[in-house]
């Protein structure tokens, strides 16, 4: 059995009729005719039909089922938690329960938007903006919670490059082919601190006035053919000629 009309005479058919208290609220909002009495002798003439105050119930459950601000606002308000709207979005409206629903959105109205109207578009309106806000807001902190932020991203590609180069400027350890190209390059040149003689590749021949030149083009055929062996890569060759023609520039000044 549906509830009373609250602010009612106690009379359902007076109240539908003539528009008192809550009823009058829900026919004006949601448009729907009040109830009407016709002689049976009237009835059929004109358009002249009865309506009884279930059938101006059942119009203001169906009206409200089709309106816009009333689904979107207890929608939005379930999603917020609240537990009276969820019950209405999610099984509707009903001849039964018209009353406590328009009562959960006046409450809602209070809490979102304050002030005590509820007729008129802005005060609809504002409430279903008012509602949809919070709840998209609520949404956003909870994604924040859960999965990362462009910033936070951002924060950590800085970070990563910081460290990455930071690393990249300590010491190089050459690797253990260089490496071995490196020693072969000191053995040859008698060590850093003692380089070779003129004549390290035939101390038997005696100085002649092209040593120089021979030995120039000895030891970098040498080198060259060094670095071939041992290291086999391009960048071993291009390090290992640099070397020997910086060598025979050092120690022949040319």
């Amino acid at each position: 059995m549906s509830k009373k009309n609250p602010g009612g005479t106690g009379s359902d058919y007076f109240d539908y009729r003539y528009g008192v208290g809550e009823a009058d609220h829900l026919m004006k909002r949601y448009g729907v005719a009040g109830a009407k009495s016709v002689k049976p002798e009237n009835r059929g003439i004109g358009g002249n039909e009865n309506r009884t105050v279930d059938d101006v119930k059942k119009d203001i459950a169906g009206a409200m089922m089709n309106d816009y601000d009333t689904r979107r606002s207890m929608e939005a308000a379930a999603m917020l938690g609240n537990k009276d709207a969820k019950k209405y979005a999610k099984k509707g409206f009903n001849s039964d329960n018209i009353y406590d629903a328009y009562g959960t959105l006046r409450d809602l109205k209070k809490e979102y938007v304050g002030g005590g109207g509820m007729d008129g578009a802005k005060n609809r309106a504002g409430l279903t903006h008012a509602l949809v806000k919070a709840d998209r807001k609520a949404q956003t902190a909870a994604y924040d919670e859960t999965y990362a932020k462009t910033t936070d991203l951002n924060d950590m590609k800085d970070k990563l490059i910081a460290q990455a180069t930071e690393e990249a400027a300590g010491p190089i350890e050459p690797s253990d082919r260089m490496a071995a190209v490196e020693e072969r390059f000191e053995r040859a040149s008698g060590g850093t601190n003692s380089p070779p003689s003129l004549f390290d590749k035939d101390n038997a021949l005696p100085a002649k006035a092209d040593d120089q030149k021979d030995a120039a083009r000895n030891f970098l055929d040498d080198y060259k053919l060094d670095v071939a062996k041992g290291a086999n890569i391009k960048s071993d060759i291009e390090t290992g000629v640099s070397n020997a023609a910086r060598h025979v520039r050092d120690t022949y000044g040319r």
